[in-house]
């Protein structure tokens, strides 16, 4: 493979581009844990030599992006950046290893805000297990494609977080947006997440395709398409993070009598965020708004 034209691949080029693999859309503020060395003007050189190189796919969303602390709250408009398949054969010429998740179309702008939502909430989940010690949990993204959907499946439904749950009285679709299993000192937990955006209203989120659905999709251990290694006696939750604190109680009091809610925690991103440890702090609510954390240190 030629090399980049202007630049030289670095060490921390590489990290980024095999970040972006994992997570599938980083921003410049997120580069900046691949480049801590670099001055903020040199990581933005770096990022558009990559993409002027077409390694990587860069959108910038003329949208508000209101996110707490963010640097990048005011100033120039945020990019989010892919990877391209010209990037995911380097990284696999340098590394030995095809990246997960590479753009091969371009999105809708909605699409790129939902996707960058999911990138932060794994980040964030991510650096605190890494931080406590524990392994890198085993991430699913809503894109992961499903590589043994049944051939007459269309588009929407060819993707592992597309579960088509069959009942007595028919079928449930569930699509979670995220799923991860995380090994824990002492237990093992699926975490099937939903990202929030305030879209839905309280008469879909009562609706069985969303409520019953998730049920279903845990007394069916529908993990075990993606981990087919994992036991059915792990623990399984369903975590919700809203926009808001006043979305998360609204979301929280409508399943307070549902069947799933024990399985249920409730959160929200003005406390999920870079500057907590999302692993360590009780920011998990019950539907009894009971707080909970997942690791407690002895």
């Amino acid at each position: 493979m030629s090399s980049p034209k202007g630049m030289r691949i670095c060490t921390s080029d590489i990290e980024f581009l095999r970040s972006v693999g994992v997570y599938g859309l980083l921003s410049t503020e997120d580069a900046r844990f691949s480049y801590p060395d670099y001055k903020d003007n040199s990581v933005h050189k770096r990022l558009r030599l990559m993409t002027d190189n077409g390694l990587l796919k860069a959108a910038r969303l003329r949208v508000a992006f209101d996110r707490g602390n963010s640097a990048e709250k005011g100033g120039r408009l945020p990019s989010l950046y892919s990877l391209t398949p010209a990037g995911a054969d380097l990284l696999e010429s340098m590394t030995g290893e095809r990246p997960m998740r590479v753009l091969n179309s371009d999105l809708a702008p909605s699409t790129y805000m939902h996707r960058r939502e999911i990138s932060d909430v794994v980040q964030i989940f991510t650096r605190c297990c890494l931080s406590e010690g524990l392994a890198m949990p085993r991430w699913v993204l809503e894109q992961d494609i499903w590589k043994d959907a049944p051939v007459q499946a269309p588009p929407n439904q060819r993707r592992q977080l597309y579960h088509n749950i069959a009942i007595d009285r028919g079928r449930l679709i569930c699509q979670p947006d995220i799923a991860c299993y995380l090994q824990l000192p002492q237990t093992s937990v699926v975490i099937y997440w939903e990202i929030d955006r305030s879209t839905e209203g309280r008469k879909q989120l009562r609706e069985p395709a969303k409520s019953d659905a998730y049920f279903a999709l845990l007394a069916t251990n529908g993990y075990q398409r993606y981990w087919p290694d994992l036991p059915d006696d792990v623990h399984k939750f369903v975590f919700w993070i809203c926009p808001t604190p006043e979305r998360c109680e609204n979301v929280r009091l409508l399943f307070k009598e549902h069947k799933i809610a024990s399985h249920l925690r409730f959160s929200h991103r003005k406390i999920f965020n870079q500057t907590t440890n999302v692993l360590t702090t009780p920011i998990y609510q019950t539907v009894t708004g009971e707080l909970r954390q997942i690791l407690k240190h002895e």
